[in-house]
């Protein structure tokens, strides 16, 4: 995981108490560092019950008072894209088969590096048979 957001909720059940938002920032934040995040991590209060803060600005005097930062979906909306690696060869891992129809079969899973196109023939590991891309 290379991008983190710490969201704080349920502030809404101590009247968005800024000294407990304080308090939880403080102390996350050391575990954070001992965990190996050297970079500034972005904590979100918030109320997932009442919405406040979730999707736009807080609209709650109590929380808007000491709190100006962005929403949770703000926040999410400017994580980075991580750079995929598609000069690489291509490397798929399996994380699911299912039934077709007759005797095809398909998978799911996730492109580790690499592009494949419909039309391409890959190579299937561990039985090194040949599959044709539909």
């Amino acid at each position: 995981v290379s991008q983190l957001a710490v969201v704080v909720n349920k502030l809404d059940t101590v009247n968005w108490s800024q000294e407990r938002y304080n308090e939880i920032v403080e102390k996350m934040s050391v575990f954070l560092q001992q965990a190996g995040y050297k970079n500034k991590v972005p904590f979100v209060p918030c109320s997932g019950l009442s919405g406040e803060n979730v999707t736009t600005p807080p609209k709650a005097q109590a929380l808007a008072s000491w709190y100006s930062g962005p929403s949770v979906l703000s926040v999410i909306d400017n994580f980075k894209c991580p750079e995929r690696p598609v000069d690489k060869p291509f490397r798929f891992s399996v994380n699911d088969t299912f039934n077709g129809t007759g005797s095809n079969f398909g998978v799911s899973g996730r492109v580790e590096t690499g592009m494949v196109a419909v039309g391409d023939k890959v190579l299937v590991a561990p039985h090194n048979e040949i599959a044709v891309v539909r």
